[in-house]
């Protein structure tokens, strides 16, 4: 009995070893745990992009139309079929829907939900941001 319960045991420990990298994303920013080998369902924060240029605008430079929201999903089955849309491409794509050249202040809410590892992930998106005109 007792090394029917290690072997499943080290059978466990090795899969959840082996898997670390399959199981989805690892940034998951401030106050998140990381994704789970069993089941995984959390908000998450991302990581801020901290590189790039840095330009000094004024409201002379652009109008502000109005808040500008889009959402996306993207799945992952066994690790093997993935697909979806999470990405600024639908945000913008609803901004010029909207009449509006680009987005400012962009937030965005991410909530990752796994199921036992790689077999199932789901990851939602929803951003937010200024829609603006340019003058």
């Amino acid at each position: 009995m007792r090394s029917k319960f290690l072997a499943v045991a080290t059978t466990l420990a090795a899969a959840a070893m082996i898997t670390g990298c399959a199981i989805g994303p690892t940034s998951y920013g401030p106050a998140s745990t990381g994704p789970a080998f069993i089941y995984t369902d959390n908000m998450v924060y991302p990581a801020a992009n901290t590189s790039g240029t840095t330009y000094e605008l004024t409201t002379d430079d652009f109008e502000i139309k109005g808040t500008v929201m889009a959402s996306g999903e993207s799945t992952n089955l066994l690790g093997i079929i993935a697909s979806g849309d999470n990405g600024y491409q639908t945000l913008l794509e609803e901004a010029r829907a909207q009449g509006c050249d680009d987005v400012m202040n962009v937030r965005m809410d991410v909530r990752h939900t796994q199921i036992v590892g790689p077999i199932y992930q789901k990851t939602e998106t929803t951003l937010m941001g200024q829609g603006v005109k340019w003058k």
